[in-house]
């Protein structure tokens, strides 16, 4: 398979090692409720962990000091700590800047090529950043559906990032929805990014935000990036475990 600046992120001890502790994370589970049937499989198997993480800049990592520090790698240490004994590579997809059609392209040719479980799509923020309009984003996270679900992988969506200078709240707020709205008419769970950032500055001020923050005040940090793998991290671990039907694994009609 081939993806623009892929990495397949090996399980290294340096994985997960940002201190998450250095900014408090907070208790609340901000993700949907997470299935994933052919994870269980495929672990009763011995098989490996397989997740695709695809995505702009927040995947990719910018904000953070080195790639070892980019969510995706944080997470592959932390499941590879919460699920014992399967071998779990996480492979990083992200491309900085990049909005859902850009994704759409590589995401359609990544689940074409096989050898994962579960996607982890980011979508949304350059999109509600670069001046289109909501309609068509809406398609394209049908057709992004459409694509993993028909591949029978697990799929769970990042909406996108609160950050202190969004200049027409309006606007971004209605993509934040539309990510949303879509994912749940499609019975897709949605780890809600948005809503997790805004709740540390509800709990702790514009300080606490600004702590997950790298200096350009829009993307995060190690620290930040740390929280989102813990985050992620527990509730595939725990999807992993239980037992239920994947929905993702239903087919369903590709958007025209």
């Amino acid at each position: 398979m081939k993806l623009a600046t892929t990495v397949v992120l090996m399980c290294l001890a340096l994985c997960g090692a940002a201190e998450a502790g250095s900014i408090p994370c907070g208790a609340q589970n901000f993700s949907d409720p997470l299935r994933l049937s052919r994870v269980q499989a495929d672990r009763a198997a011995g098989a490996p962990l397989r997740v695709l993480a695809i995505g702009s800049s927040s995947t990719e990592g910018v904000g953070a000091t080195s790639p070892q520090f980019s969510y995706p790698a944080q997470l592959q240490g932390e499941l590879a700590r919460r699920i014992p004994g399967a071998p779990v590579t996480v492979v990083n997809a992200g491309i900085g800047g990049e909005k859902a059609d850009a994704t759409l392209a590589r995401l359609r040719s990544a689940v074409a090529d096989g050898g994962f479980d579960l996607v982890l799509w980011q979508v949304g923020t350059n999109d509600a950043l670069a001046g289109g309009e909501v309609g068509p984003f809406r398609d394209m996270l049908r057709e992004g559906i459409a694509t993993v679900r028909n591949a029978g992988l697990g799929l769970m969506i990042i909406d996108q990032q609160y950050f202190p200078a969004i200049k027409d709240g309006r606007r971004y707020r209605a993509f934040v929805a539309a990510v949303r709205e879509e994912a749940a008419a499609a019975r897709v769970p949605v780890f809600h990014r948005h809503d997790m950032m805004q709740a540390w500055v509800d709990a702790g001020g514009a300080e606490r935000l600004e702590a997950a923050l790298a200096p350009d005040r829009f993307h995060m940090n190690d620290a930040g990036y740390a929280c989102l793998a813990q985050k992620l991290a527990g509730v595939i671990a725990d999807a992993a475990a239980t037992a239920g039907p994947m929905a993702s694994a239903q087919p369903a009609q590709t958007v025209q």
